[in-house]
């Protein structure tokens, strides 16, 4: 396997999350618990992405 270093121009689509104080400890550490909420931020720009939408008009998406 071949690595490679990445930078964000590699990526067509991103976002950005603002860190709470209450999801980081005393140390300012990111608590594990908040990156599923991380995911969720990304994965909803990514599914209702303005300039190219993955689901056609009158389509939702249900995640079960």
């Amino acid at each position: 396997m071949i690595l490679r270093d990445f930078s964000y121009k590699d990526f067509p689509l991103q976002t950005y999350d603002k860190i709470r104080f209450c999801d980081t400890d005393r140390q300012g550490h990111v608590n594990n618990a908040i990156f599923p909420a991380f995911l969720e931020t990304g994965r909803l720009e990514f599914l209702y992405d303005s300039k190219n939408p993955v689901n056609g008009e009158g389509c939702n998406f249900v995640i079960a």
